[in-house]
């Protein structure tokens, strides 16, 4: 699978140390990285389809100081889709109100029909970027149906009735910033983990250190407003339990560049 990193904060931190840390694991996780963050409020946008601890250009972005009130941050080992960098995550598109969503996915979609559709049009091949688009699509709906755009009560509504609906035999750990609120979910025990900071809190696929990290509440979307949990959806009860014949199958028909 892949690894997540995220950060939401009321104002910029240094984030180097977790970085270099969570960026070694590549060695593991080796088709590729991606590191999206806000910059004086303008969303940055960098990722290569190599393994993060060979990459030249992350090296030097790492050596100055790297202080940002969000991140999401990626290491891809793949499952769906070939090694290139139209396949590496964070994804980021704008909605029909304007609002730019930005996602980072660990797991896989193994079926989900109404996605189907999304495949066939995506400039990338993974499940992970038909699934923005999916979300995207549904947001759009909304917003034709109202005719102005959804506050963050109705985007929060409507992104937890969508995630009841794609999650029951998937694995659907993400994150997801959409120049408001910061939206976090895990449905696999043991694969997300959070830590508070001074200004805000850490997101990670493993502990990156010793002690101050807790499991992210499953089943259940999150949503961040900067430091400070603003929402907490009911739990829909759908556990993912890894299916290693399932796994089998996926990774059979995956061949990698």
């Amino acid at each position: 699978m892949c690894e997540l990193f995220g950060f939401s904060g009321r104002e910029a931190a240094e984030l180097r140390p977790y970085l270099h840390t969570f960026f070694s694991h590549s060695r593991e996780h080796p088709h590729g990285w991606g590191l999206a963050r806000l910059e004086n409020g303008r969303l940055l946008m960098d990722k290569e389809p190599v393994r993060a601890v060979d990459s030249l250009y992350l090296k030097r972005l790492l050596e100055t100081p790297l202080d940002s009130p969000m991140v999401i941050g990626h290491i891809r080992k793949a499952t769906v889709g070939t090694v290139e960098w139209r396949n590496c995550h964070p994804y980021t598109a704008r909605d029909l109100s304007g609002h730019r969503w930005t996602l980072a996915h660990n797991g896989t979609i193994f079926h989900f029909p109404p996605m189907d559709h999304f495949y066939k049009f995506s400039d990338s091949d993974t499940d992970s970027a038909s699934m923005l688009s999916w979300f995207l699509t549904g947001i759009g709906d909304a917003y034709r149906g109202k005719g102005e755009a959804l506050t963050r009560e109705e985007r929060f509504s409507l992104l937890d009735e969508m995630l009841r609906e794609i999650t029951p035999g998937n694995k659907v750990n993400l994150l997801i910033y959409d120049d408001d609120l910061y939206y976090v979910h895990t449905n696999m025990a043991g694969t997300l983990f959070r830590k508070k900071t001074g200004t805000g809190t850490l997101f990670s696929t493993t502990s990156l250190e010793e002690s101050g990290w807790e499991p992210v509440p499953m089943n259940r979307l999150l949503a961040y407003d900067k430091e400070s949990l603003w929402r907490e959806g009911q739990p829909h009860g759908n556990t993912y339990t890894e299916n290693p014949e399932q796994s089998k199958l996926l990774y059979l028909s995956y061949v990698a560049l």
